[in-house]
């Protein structure tokens, strides 16, 4: 994986993966920036939400479990004085006709799996996981 971030103006900045996708970063007005994109770390954040549903919809197609509705609400917590992320509190609403069970199992592999959650968790951020279903 190589990156690479080029700055534009201000504090705007255009990172690309290395193929053919990019995006835009700045930073709010009141930390002197344009207001124009996420900041690097609300991408963090919004990584680690499409990571979840992502793996989580990869695991239930492999377990022949169809969803008819997936979404993750992600509320990360950055106190004034911490320089990054100290909690994240996760909502996985799923819909779905198979057993609790087996989605409560589909959420602990995609735990396991996202590589964006184990970042987090490896970070020793705080993670409050709640899974709301049909």
């Amino acid at each position: 994986m190589l990156v690479t971030s080029k700055w534009i103006k201000n504090h705007q900045s255009a990172v690309n993966n290395g193929r053919s996708d990019a995006v835009i970063m700045d930073l709010p007005p009141e930390k002197g920036g344009d207001d124009f994109a996420a900041t690097a770390l609300e991408y963090a954040v919004m990584a680690l939400a499409g990571c979840i549903t992502t793996i989580f919809s990869v695991v239930a197609k492999n377990s022949h479990v169809e969803i008819s509705d997936l979404e993750a609400i992600v509320e990360a917590k950055k106190p004034d004085e911490a320089l990054t992320i100290t909690e994240v509190k996760m909502n996985i609403n799923v819909k779905s006709n198979a057993p609790e069970d087996k989605i409560k199992r589909i959420l602990g592999i995609t735990l396991k799996q996202c590589p964006v959650e184990t970042l987090f968790r490896q970070a020793n951020v705080r993670m409050d996981v709640q899974l709301n279903g049909k």
